[in-house]
């Protein structure tokens, strides 16, 4: 029974509120790429750095888009809209299990 009721059990993340608009909202409002090379590259490698924390602890975000991006007064990327992530099984060198069998079985044909 206790399995059971561990199974049922809900989890909630609350983010703070952050004001402005996804990335998406911003490309269709100045019609093309709204940033300078220089920082749309930093905002670019924000994004990756917060997916490798989450990919590291074995999280997908499983929703990537613009419009789960946004910038905050600072200028600084946020991941947004977690909503359908997922918990995934890693190795113990930190590759996600899935990946793994996946490029394994690419091997074999």
């Amino acid at each position: 029974m206790a399995f059971v009721q561990h199974l049922l059990q809900l989890y909630a993340q609350v983010m703070p509120y952050l004001e402005g608009v996804d990335l998406m909202t911003t490309l269709e409002f100045r019609g093309g790429c709204p940033y300078p090379e220089p920082e749309a590259c930093a905002i670019f490698n924000q994004i990756v750095d917060g997916l490798e924390v989450a990919h590291s602890l074995g999280l997908a975000h499983h929703d990537m888009s613009f419009e789960n991006l946004m910038t905050d007064a600072a200028g600084d990327a946020v991941i947004i809209d977690w909503g359908m992530v997922v918990k995934v099984a890693l190795t113990d060198r930190g590759i996600p299990v899935r990946l793994l069998v996946h490029f394994e079985h690419a091997l074999h044909l």
